[in-house]
């Protein structure tokens, strides 16, 4: 019981860290704050909820394999989006306002591609 409350524990705060770390490491190195962290990190999570449900991986494979999927996509978008606008040469729109289309995208195809109700249990 006391095992399974500090493992419950250090997940939690996990999930409220990882964002958080992200975010200041993003700001600190690039000057600008990305808030669609919150919501690509969410967008990996079902990435990994869907390999482990889906496909029945463990879990640890399917959060690995989710995590190294959602990396590769998270630079594309990184690439693609956010690094034109650092140029200094570059007045087109302002980072947080990019961020926030980024995250209202991320939001809806969570919305779109999640299952209301889950199908199936975490397989260990």
């Amino acid at each position: 019981m006391t095992a399974q409350v500090i493992l419950n524990g250090l997940v939690t705060g996990m999930v409220v860290a990882l964002p958080a770390v992200a975010l200041t490491l993003i700001y600190g190195i690039l000057k600008f704050p990305n808030f669609a962290i919150g919501a690509m990190l969410t967008v990996g999570a079902y990435l990994a909820l869907a390999l482990n449900v889906y496909l029945s991986l463990p879990v640890l494979y399917a959060a690995a394999i989710g995590a190294a999927a959602f990396a590769v996509v998270a630079v594309g978008i990184d690439q693609a989006v956010f690094r034109p606008l650092r140029d200094p040469k570059s007045q087109i729109l302002e980072p947080w306002a990019v961020a926030a289309a980024a995250l209202l995208l991320a939001v809806g195809v969570v919305t779109l591609l999640a299952p209301r109700r889950p199908r199936g249990n975490l397989t260990v």
